[in-house]
């Protein structure tokens, strides 16, 4: 079965912290980002069909209020084979010019 994406993901050079924004708890780290989703990897599962408000901490230089908040239902989530983390795939729920922008600078300044 091959895999088609619809948009072209970046895989990041150095993860990002996230965490609910609603709750202020940590959820994870960010892996790779594209202009439909993102990639999260995080100690604990985090369950399938939930819509999180995410914050990513991103530097200064990529967005100058150094967080980063999107709304992103969750689409799956995988233990990793090789660690003991959990990885989980959302898509993104809402998307605006601003947000498709710090997306794109994220992937200029983190892309591997």
């Amino acid at each position: 079965m091959s895999e088609q994406r619809k948009y072209k993901r970046a895989l990041l050079i150095s993860y990002l912290n996230t965490y609910d924004y609603t709750s202020n708890s940590e959820t994870g780290f960010l892996a790779d980002i594209s202009h439909g989703g993102m990639l999260l990897i995080s100690k604990n599962p985090i369950p399938v069909d939930v819509s999180l408000s995410l914050a990513i901490e991103v530097p200064e230089e990529v967005d100058e209020t150094e967080t980063f908040v999107v709304t992103a239902k969750s689409i799956r989530c995988i233990k990793d084979k090789d660690l003991n983390y959990f990885n989980t795939g959302f898509i993104f729920e809402e998307m605006t010019s601003n947000d498709i922008q710090i997306v794109n600078n994220i992937m200029a300044a983190f892309e591997l």
